[in-house]
């Protein structure tokens, strides 16, 4: 073990001795992007040392530690308050407590108490009280055009929502591909309509598994990224067992389970309002243990002394799965490709330094959720107001050698489109398919990588991709199936959009989407889609 970290520590010294050379050229800084550059780099950033790259571990804070290194040998500052590259993120490992946490039901007829992890699931991301007046809305689809409105004439705004599991017959309309997300975000659609919980009743399979194995509800360790607060949550969502449907909905267990009946036979159940019963949901978490991750953000300052208070954002994550089942996933797409793209980019403006400064952020914990970008947007070291424009690489190393899909430049600013396609006309000519940027696009890649935490704070985005590949999260995604030359080309064009971007008079205009007018502004409630 000591002669490998001495071994990695050996390989980074000798790798920014070699590439860390400044460049003295009036030749435009997209010709240091080199395909040799970007192979040496990810040939470290890929490699089996560093155990694919998990967040947390010790091989992410030594990738963390290279790309400092590296940044700072161009010109590049440390952009946080306590002089590092380092944006620390603090992780929590956090479980319920069995003794703090409990469901009571309250009608004119008194009280009935029931216990976690017995009776009913709970969350550590649901921490808190949570009480109002019981309404059932059946099986909480919400469809009008399809026919089908459980919460036609039901107000659940401030309640707490009671709706059947299960499913719909194979063969009904609804239980469909187009329609499956409309079953699946029931709960976020009352929660959207402003309840404060759901409670779900588990399936008559699920409730006969727990019965014949005599089990209870998981109670599972949490890892919750960034700033915890165990008072902070605004909405409950769990499971329970047949025994508090009964109570909750004034009924038997046989009655609940011909609910199910009429659920799985296709028929709809009337919606029903409990004037005077509520339900009281207390969570209480624990912290068991705590950890720590971070951004390696980094600054150049602009040329204009005016303008370099603004800034054009680079991302990537450089983390990825890290070693499961004893192998080591290296993650040389995902995303080594886009990590060392930011590299030869920050060199590149080190020769040609534009107007606005720019920051390049290497961003953590993408595979756990846009942790990272969730957490800068979130906890900003420059104000959100004063970015023009994020754009990000994620998967930039495969497929076809002339295709680049295109996702985003145009949902906020028409400016950064044109611009996107401008530079690629002019500089790089490559193939620009815009098939994911379909709002309607089934795989939502707009919101599956880091660039969508700015895009939610009204910053024009744009994301360079190549599309997934049969590699995609797997242990053969490694650095010999790499098209260096295609990254060489998508990392200058890259470059390129975000030197014209740094170099306009003024920010770029928000003027493609009705509902985005200004910068720092939260749009979009943050969601993991993953």
């Amino acid at each position: 073990m000591v002669y490998r970290k001495s071994a990695v520590y050996c390989i980074v010294v000798l790798l920014i001795v070699c590439l860390a050379v400044p460049v003295y050229s009036q030749d435009s800084g997209a010709k240091t992007i080199t395909a040799a550059e970007l192979n040496t780099h990810l040939t470290f950033i890929a490699s089996d040392e560093l155990k694919g790259r998990n967040t947390p571990s010790p091989e992410l804070k030594i990738a963390a530690k290279y790309l400092a290194t590296v940044v700072e040998s161009y010109g590049f500052k440390p952009l946080m308050p306590d002089g590092t590259f380092f944006q620390k993120i603090p992780i929590y490992y956090v479980n319920v407590s069995e003794t703090g946490t409990n469901l009571t039901v309250k009608s004119s007829s008194g009280a009935q108490s029931f216990s976690f992890p017995e009776d009913f699931s709970a969350s550590t991301r649901s921490n808190g009280f949570f009480s109002g007046e019981v309404v059932f809305v059946g099986f909480g689809l919400s469809a009008p055009d399809l026919d089908w409105d459980d919460y036609s004439n039901i107000n659940v705004y401030g309640k707490v929502v009671i709706m059947l599991g299960g499913q719909l017959p194979p063969d009904h309309p609804l239980n469909t591909r187009e329609n499956l997300r409309l079953i699946s975000r029931r709960s976020n659609v009352a929660q959207e309509r402003g309840a404060i919980a759901v409670l779900t009743v588990q399936s008559p399979p699920e409730e006969e598994g727990m019965i014949e194995a005599n089990e209870n509800f998981p109670n599972r360790e949490s890892t919750v990224y960034g700033d915890f607060n165990p008072e902070n949550a605004a909405f409950f969502s769990g499971n329970v067992r047949h025994n508090v449907a009964a109570a909750l909905l004034d009924c038997d267990e046989d009655a609940v389970a011909d609910m199910f009946e009429q659920i799985s036979r296709g028929e709809r159940i009337p919606g029903k309002s409990f004037t005077g019963k509520t339900a009281e949901i207390v969570v209480e978490s624990h912290i068991i243990g705590v950890d720590q991750t971070q951004n390696v953000v980094a600054v150049i300052e602009g040329s204009d002394p005016v303008l370099k208070n603004e800034y054009v954002v680079y991302g990537a994550h450089y983390d990825h799965l890290g070693v499961r089942n004893q192998q080591v996933y290296n993650g040389a797409d995902d995303d080594g490709s886009g990590t060392v793209a930011l590299l030869e980019i920050a060199q590149a403006f080190y020769v040609d330094r534009p107007r606005r400064s720019i920051i390049i952020n290497w961003h953590t914990g993408e595979e756990k959720g846009l942790v990272g970008a969730r957490y800068f947007t979130s906890n900003p070291p420059v104000p959100l107001e004063k970015i023009s424009a994020q754009i990000n690489m994620d998967m930039i190393g495969r497929n076809d050698p002339e295709t680049v899909f295109v996702i985003g430049p145009g949902r906020i600013s028409t400016e950064l489109d044109g611009i996107t396609r401008d530079m690629n006309n002019k500089h790089i000519k490559m193939n620009l398919d815009y098939k994911y940027d379909a709002p309607d696009d089934p795989n939502r890649y707009y919101n599956r990588s880091d660039h969508y935490m700015y895009a939610q704070w009204g910053i024009p985005i744009v994301f360079l991709f190549t599309d997934v590949h049969e590699d995609y999260h797997r242990v053969t995604d490694t650095i010999d199936k790499i098209d260096f030359s295609k990254m060489e080309r998508i990392a200058k064009l890259a470059y390129y959009i975000g030197f014209e971007v740094a170099g306009k008079d003024e920010l770029l205009k928000l003027d493609a989407d009705p509902n985005i007018t200004v910068r720092g502004k939260l749009y979009t409630p943050s969601q993991r889609i993953r």
